[in-house]
């Protein structure tokens, strides 16, 4: 398999598991559910299994999207503070959970 065909796959099996799979009802709770967020990430890790096997590196990836969505679910804000005003700024906005999930597709490579 070239590089460019496990790229494209780690693509498509992220875009199939955290779009595809997750129900509306998913989307919706898993912020408030403990529960629901594992659900998510079980399915999420079902197109990496079906392309991959099991392979340690599907370990990290359930473990950090699991963190990562925690985190999203959190709604965390810090505060910051441009020339004398108060500003509310998002710790993780979707193009950063995004980015980190790709990242973390990424120990496919190793």
């Amino acid at each position: 398999m070239t590089c460019f065909e496990l790229i494209f796959k780690l693509i498509l099996c992220h875009l199939l598991g955290d779009y595809v799979l997750q129900t509306e009802f998913l989307a919706k709770t898993k912020g408030d559910n403990f529960y629901h967020l594992l659900a998510h990430c079980f399915l999420y890790a079902v197109p990496f299994y079906i392309c991959f096997g099991f392979v340690w590196q599907l370990i990290p990836l359930i473990s950090l999207h699991i963190i990562i969505d925690l985190l999203k679910a959190k709604k965390i804000y810090v505060f910051i503070y441009p020339k004398g005003k108060q500003k509310q700024v998002y710790v993780m906005p979707y193009w950063l959970d995004q980015l980190l999930h790709y990242l973390t597709c990424l120990l496919y490579l190793i």
